[in-house]
């Protein structure tokens, strides 16, 4: 007889706010306190990003696990996949991965304005040293990325891609996999709009896009709880994060 997931219970809100917070901060106090400590020993911007951003995310998926574990679940990945709803994309499946990629993308840059009119008050401006990238209020450094010369330098896109994949995975495990289910049970048919809220919240280390970044939280929170499959989740951030990425590797080659 094949092992099954431990029986789920609702998720408190409280539990769900301590996670959210405490790994929300994890990664507001690297940008804001870390990369600031490391540039002026020397570090390039994308250096000390790559070094302080990511970490938090290796914590989400490993934090993953270990609550999967504290739920009582077998060290079974066929039960893992069961649990976290890693189901198999098929059929109109596709369909909602391509809307919500497309439509995420689409209705988060036609928002993208919002960015610099928040970053104008001063609770929610990005600090000065972040490159144009992120910060709405500067201008773009010619031929670099994060304000960074990286041509031949392909050690950063390794390094870039190693923080995808543990931003992306770590986030989707976490999120849709272990807590999406089971605020399910607490919220029925809104789960996904409590759920998204707070995912968006998480984001307050890039507060300025809060309102742009609504079509991607709710949007993913809505389209994984209708289909029940975190994979959904998974393809869909993983391409709209690449998309940096892919305009890192163009400055290294160019």
């Amino acid at each position: 007889m094949d092992a099954v997931p431990h029986k789920l219970a609702p998720l408190p809100f409280w539990k769900a706010i301590l996670i959210f917070v405490a790994t929300s901060a994890s990664v507001y106090l690297g940008i804001y306190h870390f990369i600031p400590i490391l540039e002026n020993r020397g570090l390039t911007f994308l250096s000390s990003y790559l070094v302080c951003f990511y970490p938090t995310f290796v914590i989400l998926f490993l934090l993953s696990i270990i609550l999967y574990l504290l739920e009582g679940n077998p060290i079974s990945w066929s039960v893992f996949k069961s649990r976290f709803r890693l189901h198999a994309v098929k059929g109109k499946t596709w369909i909602w991965v391509a809307c919500l990629f497309a439509f995420g993308i689409t209705l988060s840059l036609s928002l993208s304005f919002t960015a610099k009119w928040l970053a104008s008050f001063p609770f929610l401006a990005p600090p000065n040293f972040l490159p144009s990238e992120i910060n709405p209020l500067k201008e773009a450094i010619p031929d670099s990325f994060m304000g960074t010369s990286v041509h031949g330098q392909w050690g950063y896109a390794v390094a870039y891609f190693l923080g995808w994949f543990f931003n992306i995975f770590g986030e989707e495990f976490l999120w849709r996999g272990f807590m999406l289910p089971r605020q399910e049970m607490n919220y029925g048919k809104w789960a996904w709009l409590v759920h998204g809220s707070l995912w968006t919240g998480w984001h307050f280390f890039w507060k300025w896009n809060i309102i742009s970044l609504l079509p991607i939280t709710l949007g993913l929170s809505f389209v994984v709880q209708r289909t029940k499959n975190t994979t959904v989740a998974i393809i869909a951030h993983g391409l709209a994060n690449l998309i940096p990425l892919i305009g890192l590797v163009y400055y290294i080659l160019i």
